[in-house]
């Protein structure tokens, strides 16, 4: 018997789809008398003025007011943002771009939000068996760079990543790796042959992408989504089947990936990833 993940598209088969094309939000909807399901497949954004906002908005409170015992599911950590910075609108957009947003509307209108993401040790972990403890870490390290100069423009970049290599050192408990600055930019040079450009955002991003996978970093990032997607569809899953309707608020990528795994849903006798 297939599992629910089974459904799930390959990295191989997105890359076909995303060369084609497609529509900006990517929408997946499921939908069963009162429960509802919609899967919000954004444009990342923390600009207060993009259009996205006002759509994510009108969606929510249409969401909200029709679907069963709804609650908010959000890409990242962002539930775990302290609720006086989600007070604002703008402020949770301009920090945390449309996922904080959305923990805005859900802690203004007093629905649950909650991050269907992996354990941030146990991801690790997996990707570490498979690539090495210290390509794990420079990999999570540079695409949180990448984030940054591409969304958050960090005024003091360098001081937030050291904070962020202190925090997964403590997560993941590694004694044998060097969770310094100077080690993520010696294993810049050892894999790519030049020093670590902090402001090129464009290179971040082409060897921390999933598709294609060029670089040892996107074989790590690919490896790091198909995890991710999982997990993600089980939590999702799970809730469906408690009798809740999520709101879901991911990337697009996430949203292509999971069709058709989510369109399985409306089926009662599916069962979770």
């Amino acid at each position: 018997m297939q599992r629910a993940a089974d459904h799930i598209l390959t990295y191989d088969q997105y890359a076909a789809i995303e060369k084609r094309g497609f529509a900006m939000p990517y929408i997946v909807e499921v939908e069963c008398a009162d429960q509802k399901l919609l899967f919000y497949g954004s444009e990342h954004t923390n600009d207060p003025a993009h259009p996205q906002f006002q759509d994510i908005e009108k969606r929510w409170r249409t969401f909200v007011a029709e679907a069963k015992r709804p609650i908010a599911l959000v890409e990242g950590r962002f539930d775990e943002v302290p609720e006086k910075e989600t007070a604002s609108s703008t402020t949770s957009i301009i920090d945390g771009g449309e996922a904080q947003f959305v923990v805005h509307l859900a802690r203004r209108d007093g629905i649950a939000v909650v991050s269907p993401e992996p354990d941030r040790a146990w991801e690790a972990n997996q990707l570490a068996t498979a690539f090495g403890r210290d390509s794990v870490v420079f990999y999570y390290f540079v695409r949180q760079i990448g984030w940054w100069q591409r969304i958050a423009k960090k005024p003091n970049i360098r001081a937030e990543a050291a904070t962020i290599l202190r925090l997964m050192q403590k997560a993941y408990q590694w004694n044998n790796v060097d969770f310094s600055i100077k080690r993520m930019t010696q294993i810049h040079k050892e894999l790519f042959g030049k020093p670590f450009a902090w402001d090129d955002a464009q290179w971040l991003y082409d060897i921390t992408t999933p598709v294609p996978p060029d670089y040892l970093t996107n074989k790590i990032a690919r490896r790091s989504g198909e995890l991710r997607d999982e997990y993600i569809l089980g939590q999702i899953a799970r809730y469906w089947h408690a009798g809740r309707s999520p709101f879901a608020i991911f990337g697009a990528a996430h949203a292509i990936r999971l069709e058709p795994a989510l369109q399985k849903l409306h089926n009662s006798s599916s069962k979770p990833a």
